[in-house]
């Protein structure tokens, strides 16, 4: 028996056949733009530089960083500013953005000057603790570039790992075991160089430091 020259019997059945194909159209689309989106980062990836020592001649950014510890949790801001790769300057508020501390580092020695009770600490190597809080035993020299994840390789003060990219994701200072430094977000910055903008530093002693950082700005030295 012929069923009046239609081609579907049932109009049910020609809806499940468009949503069917509309289903496929989109899950096509939607692996296509997958993988088009992780060759893209793909390759952006591979095109970012580390810093240059030899030509950094300024770079700046914000930072907010959280301190977690069994007794207490604090979160302060900073500003930093580094005139080449061996000199900072940092500015270190409160949460009411009040003055704490400003800390320069310069080569292998730092000052620090405690603004609130007015005192002054200087030297070669850090204090093992300030106001009850333990520092981690980092080499100075090494500050400035573990901040922007540029330690390199050939540093026997460190063991390091390494993502895929070749960027920095766990660092283990020799001088102090109980401490690792974690990588864990890079962002790209004047369109080539890449700098970590989320870093986490732990021990066995129950403390964290996070470190959000943000509002880069670079400037490059040219070579003449």
């Amino acid at each position: 028996m012929r069923v009046s020259g239609k081609r579907y019997p049932n109009k049910n059945l020609r809806f499940i056949w468009i949503l069917f194909l509309l289903f496929l159209i989109l899950s096509d689309c939607s692996i296509m733009n997958n993988i088009s989106r992780r060759d893209r980062e793909k390759s952006e990836v591979a095109t970012f530089l580390p810093l240059p020592d030899e030509t950094l001649e300024s770079l700046s950014f914000n930072a907010r960083i959280t301190v977690q510890t069994t007794l207490s949790d604090m979160t302060i801001s900073a500003k930093v500013y580094y005139s080449g790769m061996d000199s900072i300057n940092i500015q270190i508020k409160d949460p009411l953005k009040r003055k704490l501390a400003t800390v320069w580092l310069i080569d292998n020695s730092y000052y620090l000057w405690l603004q609130r009770e007015n005192r002054e600490l200087s030297g070669s190597e850090f204090p093992e603790n300030i106001n009850d809080f333990q520092i981690p035993d980092i080499p100075i020299s090494s500050i400035s570039h573990l901040l922007i994840g540029q330690i390199d390789s050939k540093n026997t003060n460190y063991k390091i790992k390494r993502d895929q990219f070749g960027r920095l994701q766990q660092v283990f200072p020799k001088s102090d075991q109980n401490v690792t430094i974690q990588y864990n977000h890079w962002v790209t910055i004047d369109s080539s160089y890449q700098i970590p903008d989320d870093i986490r530093i732990t021990n066995n002693q129950n403390t964290t430091i996070d470190i959000h950082s943000s509002q880069f700005r670079l400037k490059i030295r040219k070579l003449s």
